[in-house]
């Protein structure tokens, strides 16, 4: 079983291999920074639901496959200390996130690059993060962060176990890849002030 992606334009394109359902987890994240990232490609309104969410689908780096689009690629950082956060430069969609390093085997990837027919391979829904930052009440159960960071680690650590680790997709072989675009504190700010916008309206 496998899962499509691409991004709007089409140019990056990419495959979720053995994409068993037990082998991932699916969770819907409300935390700012995650709106932030698709507020500052100007993507809010495709990437996330009408409740500023983006649910994610968390599985092995190593079962991505990059199939076309390497050279568009590029990262954002919205805090210094954060995630690596991958879109496309040919269209600014948000794709997916991993840690800064390809050692930490961790890959999330919004649902909405999934092309039709990608529920079928979906894990059982776990749940909402950060509901609090939600615009509006939020109907989904609240996720367990700590469930869910320990069902990564387990699948990091079985992966090693079958010797399933493999070559990062999104990372060079020594670790290079695109340099970051951290944003400014003006224009985390200006993020800041759009995303309060939209939470007004949503509540309105």
């Amino acid at each position: 079983m496998h899962i499509d992606l691409s991004c709007a334009c089409g140019q990056v394109t990419g495959r979720i291999e053995n994409a068993d359902p037990e082998k991932a987890s699916l969770a819907t994240c409300y935390c700012t920074d995650c709106q932030a990232f698709s507020e500052a490609l100007g993507k809010a309104d495709t990437a996330l639901n009408d409740k500023g969410g983006t649910t994610i689908y968390q599985t092995l780096p190593s079962r991505l496959k990059l199939l076309s689009g390497r050279d568009q690629l590029k990262i954002m950082r919205v805090t210094e200390k954060q995630a690596y956060r991958w879109y496309a430069g040919c269209c600014d969609t948000p794709l997916v996130f991993t840690a800064p390093t390809p050692s930490v085997p961790i890959l999330g990837v919004n649902v909405r690059n999934f092309r039709e027919g990608a529920e079928a391979a979906y894990p059982p829904f776990a749940g909402a993060l950060f509901k609090q930052e939600a615009w509006g009440e939020v109907d989904e159960k609240k996720a367990s962060f700590p469930k869910l960071a320990f069902a990564a680690l387990a699948r990091a650590f079985g992966a090693k176990l079958r010797g399933e680790k493999g070559p990062h997709p999104l990372f060079g072989p020594n670790g290079e890849h695109p340099e970051p675009k951290l944003l400014t504190q003006e224009e985390r700010e200006a993020v800041d002030r759009r995303l309060e916008a939209r939470k007004t309206q949503a509540a309105a």
